[in-house]
């Protein structure tokens, strides 16, 4: 976690990084908050929370979570109407996360680059130079 908090992995993109991140940090989140079936501890989501806004901030879509780990996600379903709703948690965390996932998804397509069907350029003399060119990114 330290690492890609601090860096991009060679092996992942940090897109699909934070979308995990992201998945990981609202599952543990909900599972917490709707009958404690988190499989992480406070020190492992703390460290998950740290990356997630770390790599998200690296790509330019920062997301700062009101809380830093499950003691202080409790504290803070507490402040903002969410005693005794597992629907009201459930919620809190769709306004927090649902925009940064939104932001994730339009960066993702942004950096695949632009598609061409294979039929419009199949009749051209040599279609792999415009297969490469496009491969290769802006």
């Amino acid at each position: 976690m330290e690492s890609l908090r601090v860096e991009p992995l060679p092996e992942t993109s940090d897109v699909a990084a934070a979308e995990n991140l992201l998945d990981l940090i609202w599952d543990e989140m909900q599972a917490f908050g709707t009958g404690g079936g988190n499989s992480c501890d406070d020190k492992e989501i703390a460290a998950a929370i740290r990356t997630l806004e770390g790599v998200t901030r690296r790509l330019g879509v920062p997301i700062e979570l009101p809380f830093q780990n499950f003691t202080k996600f409790r504290t803070y379903w507490l402040r903002n109407d969410g005693y005794g709703s597992w629907q009201a948690r459930r919620d809190l965390l769709e306004a927090i996360f649902e925009p940064t996932r939104k932001e994730l998804s339009t960066l993702e397509s942004r950096l695949a680059g632009p598609k061409i069907k294979e039929e419009t350029i199949s009749g051209l003399r040599n279609p792999a130079a415009i297969r490469e060119h496009l491969a290769r990114g802006f």
